[in-house]
């Protein structure tokens, strides 16, 4: 499989496009918590009882649940207790023992039911980072063309 080396400037923005992914088995402190419309989409907040940080379900992720009403019903079902494994970067496989910062869910197995494919949200955050940039892109034309159009008609 070919790889491309990702610039750091995406860690700005947390987009997974395809990082290396390390599976963590969580048993459940507290039921998951579900914060409605947090920035674009719902965000759910897990607590591990091996883990001190707070594993979070949020942007091209949470789109992907608020999509699938079936996946929204399953996870509802998720409890106090219960087990699930969850895909996060390898690259915050620390940063669980860190109470101060959150850890972004990539995938999800509940049950033996992946609930959240990895494939998926690395699709989903792919146009997500596609359409900033179209978006970036047409505002920065904007600009100079606005410069320069100041620039000829000022007579500089």
């Amino acid at each position: 499989m070919l790889r491309i080396k990702i610039p750091q400037v995406f860690n700005l923005i947390r987009a997974y496009l395809g990082e290396d992914l390390v599976e963590k088995t969580l048993v459940l402190s507290f039921k998951p918590e579900r914060i409605p419309e947090h920035k674009k989409a719902d965000e759910y907040v897990f607590r591990a009882k091996d883990y001190p940080c707070k594993f979070i379900i949020s942007d091209g992720v949470s789109s992907f649940v608020d999509k699938n009403k079936r996946i929204q019903s399953l996870m509802e079902e998720i409890n106090l207790g219960d087990t699930i494994v969850v895909s996060i970067r390898a690259s915050d496989k620390n940063t669980v023992y860190d109470a101060l910062k959150p850890v972004k869910i990539i995938g999800l197995r509940y049950n033996t039911i992946q609930l959240i494919p990895p494939a998926e949200v690395e699709k989903e955050e792919r146009e997500s980072v596609k359409m900033s940039g179209i978006f970036f892109l047409s505002v920065l034309l904007i600009g100079i063309c606005v410069l320069v159009y100041k620039k000829i008609f000022s007579g500089n």
